[in-house]
C-alpha cells in the first residue's frame, strides 16, 4: 500500500517534498492561481464522478494499492478542496486536510464555505484530521487588485480574510458536534500562533500579519506547512495519530456533548483575542485566493 498527499494551489512540491513520511508516501502538485483554475483542475480529475482514482492514477497508484489520501495547499486551493470535499464519495476516502491559509469566501458571507464543513464536523468527531493555520485580519474584508499576465487582466477582489472564512467554519462545526474545545500542541521550531484551539481532530492555529509583516499569507506556505504537516499529517497518515490527540479520537464513539458551552467558549476565547489586539491592515500576495 502507499498513500498520497494531493499538494494544490499556487505552490510547488517543496514544502511536503521535505516531510519525512513515516510510510511510503507519493506527492502529487497541483500547482494553479486562482480559485476558479483549482476548482477546474479538480473537476478534470473528477469527471462526473469521483476524483481520488484519477488522481491516485495520476500519481501512479492503482485504486487497490492506494493507503492513505491526505490534501493539503495554499491560499487559492480552497476552490480545489471545496470541490473535492463537497463530493461525498471523495470527502470519505480524504483523511488528512491541512489548509495553509487556504480558507476565503465572498465579502460579507458568515456561512461555511461549502465543501468544507461536513468534513470539519468528522474531524470534530474524531474520524477524520483537519488542520488550518490562518491569517488575519478579524471581522474586517480584503479589497485587492492584481494584473494577470493572461485574459483576466487586471482584476480586483473582495474577501473574507482567512480567519474570518475559519472562524465560520468553526462556529457551524462547534454547533453541529458539541465536541469539547481544547488547547493543541505547537510544532517544535515554529513561531507561537496569536492563538490555537482543538475540537476534536479539528485543530486551528491564527498568525496575526505582524508575525511575518513582508508576507503574512505567503509564510503560511513558505514558513509554516512542512512543520504543521510532518507535526500532524505524517503521523495521522500512518497510524492514525498525532501528538497532543485527544483521548479516544479516531473512533465514531468519541465526541463530547457540551454543546452550546463548548460554541460559547469558543467564541468568547476568539472576542477576547480581538479585543487585545484590534484590526491589523491585511497585506496579501498576488494569488487570487
Amino acid at each position: 500500500m502507499t498513500d498520497l498527499f494531493v499538494w494544490g494551489g499556487p505552490v510547488t512540491s517543496k514544502q511536503p517534498s521535505a516531510v519525512q513520511w513515516e510510510r511510503p508516501t507519493k506527492i502529487l502538485t497541483v500547482s494553479r492561481e486562482g480559485s476558479s483554475a483549482n476548482q477546474q483542475a479538480y473537476q478534470g480529475f473528477a469527471g462526473a464522478g469521483a476524483g481520488w482514482p484519477a488522481l491516485a492514477a495520476k500519481a501512479g497508484i492503482g485504486p487497490e494499492d492506494l493507503g492513505s489520501l491526505g490534501i493539503g495547499g495554499f491560499s487559492a486551493f480552497h476552490g480545489f478542496a471545496g470541490a473535492m470535499l463537497s463530493n461525498p464519495e471523495d470527502r470519505e476516502r480524504v483523511g488528512f486536510v491541512h489548509l495553509a491559509d487556504a480558507c476565503f469566501q465572498g465579502t460579507g458571507t458568515r456561512t461555511p464555505k461549502a465543501g468544507y464543513l461536513e468534513y470539519a464536523i468528522e474531524a470534530a468527531r474524531g474520524d477524520k484530521l483537519l488542520v488550518a493555520t490562518s491569517n488575519g485580519p478579524w471581522d474586517q474584508d480584503i479589497y485587492y487588485c492584481y494584473d494577470y499576465p493572461d485574459e483576466r487582466g487586471h482584476t480586483c477582489y473582495s474577501l473574507t480574510s482567512g480567519s474570518r472564512c475559519i472562524q465560520n467554519l468553526w462556529e457551524a462545526a462547534s454547533a453541529s458536534t458539541g465536541v469539547k474545545v481544547t488547547t493543541p500542541q505547537i510544532p517544535p521550531a515554529v513561531p507561537a500562533p496569536s492563538l490555537a484551539m482543538q475540537m476534536g481532530n479539528f485543530l486551528w492555529f491564527h498568525y496575526e500579519p505582524t508575525v511575518a509583516p513582508g508576507d503574512p499569507h505567503g509564510f503560511h506556505v513558505r514558513d509554516l506547512a512542512t512543520p504543521y504537516i510532518q507535526f500532524f499529517g505524517a503521523p495521522w497518515m500512518a497510524r492514525r495519530t498525532y501528538p497532543g490527540m485527544p483521548e479516544g479520537s479516531g473512533s465514531k464513539l468519541w465526541y463530547a456533548v457540551a454543546g452550546a458551552a463548548a460554541a460559547a467558549g469558543a467564541l468568547l476565547a476568539w472576542r477576547q483575542y480581538r479585543r487585545s489586539k484590534g484590526r491589523p491592515n491585511p497585506m496579501f500576495g498576488p494569488e487570487e485566493p
